[in-house]
């Protein structure tokens, strides 16, 4: 059911040759990021409100480093926004993700950040 919702991602050649974390970055990680980018541009919109920080006067260089900021300095926020993408794993995954989850949370933000930052600068 979890593997329905998940978007086809275009341009990823999954028949190469990856590492295992390569493989898993892009047949599940990408899939359920892109399905949650919406939930993700709206928590990260919050984070500012709440936070009163405006990204109108920024320039693109101080967006980069405030997304940054938010991500790698909020534990709270960084540990729900990787909620947001481990809650759509199957079983099989989540063993997977425990088994190296430090790399894979870098592998995660580095992707979200990538996406806020598009969608937002």
């Amino acid at each position: 059911m979890l593997l329905a919702l998940r978007p086809i991602i275009d341009g990823i050649d999954l028949t190469r040759e990856f590492s295992e974390e390569e493989m898993f970055q892009n047949k599940t990680l990408r899939p359920i990021i892109k399905l949650q980018h919406d939930v993700l541009v709206r928590c990260f919109t919050k984070y500012l409100e709440q936070h009163k920080i405006s990204l109108d006067p920024a320039s693109e260089i101080q967006k980069k480093s405030i997304i940054g900021n938010a991500y790698s300095k909020n534990n709270a926020f960084r540990n729900y926004n990787l909620g947001l993408i481990t809650g759509f794993f199957t079983l099989e995954e989540l063993e997977r993700y425990h088994q190296n989850s430090t790399s894979l949370n870098k592998r995660i933000l580095q992707i979200i950040i990538q996406r806020i930052g598009n969608t937002v600068c």
